[in-house]
Formats: structure tokens, sequence, C-alpha cells
């Protein structure tokens, strides 16, 4: 049964038909209807997707006009900057701080601050 009241006609570039046949020859659709419904659903996220990032665009435009931004500057980039490389390197001082068999523990900034805590299971 279709479900829908009205038949269109849709013409395809030759590299979307070939498209469509190697996905039914692989076994990925049995139709060319399916393909095309697939194709129909991706377009719908995507659109779905593109108007949630436009709303959320103009919230954040209206946040700006309430006043509720913060202002970026070259120092405050920096700052920014700075902030993400120390917590890196916190991070990956503390990955470097769990041994072969996963059993030592390390608090603090590790090896440039001298703060370590070495505990080990039987």
């Amino acid at each position: 049964m279709n479900i829908y009241r009205e038949r269109m006609n849709v013409d395809l570039t030759p590299d979307q038909r070939a498209l469509v046949k190697r996905a039914i020859e692989s076994g990925r659709f049995s139709h060319e209807e399916e393909a095309i419904q697939e194709a129909l659903a991706l377009w719908e996220e995507r659109e779905r997707r593109r108007l949630e990032i436009l709303a959320s665009l103009d919230e954040a435009e209206a946040s700006l006009a309430r006043g509720e931004g913060r202002p970026i500057t070259e120092e405050s980039m920096k700052a920014l900057a700075e902030d993400v490389k120390q917590r890196g390197r916190r991070r990956l001082a503390a990955e470097r701080c769990v041994g072969e068999r996963g059993r030592e523990l390390c608090r603090g900034e590790g090896p440039r601050t001298g703060v370590m805590l070495t505990a080990r299971w039987p």
C-alpha cells in the first residue's frame, strides 16, 4: 500500500543513479525507493540539526543583547589559552603518574611541583 497520496518523479544525475544501483547490488537496499527514503531521512536530520544551530545562534545573539556576554580581548584570549595549556599539562602529568600495572596514584601537578603520592597494592 502506498502511503503517499501523490507520486513524485525525480530525475537523478548519472552519478546518483549509479550510487543507488551499487547500493542495491551490494544488498544495502532492495529497491530504489528505499535508497531515496534513506537519503531524505538523512536530509531531514541534517535540516533539524541546522535549525537547532540557528536557534542556538539566535539565543546567543539575544544573550549578548541582554548584556550577558563577556568581552573578548587579546588578553582574555591569552589567559584562556594559558588555562587550557595548564589543564592539559595537569592531565598529561596525571596520566604519566599511572604505573605500568595501573597501581600508582599521583596528586598535584606532577614532576613540576614535586608533589607526588604513590600507593602500591600487594
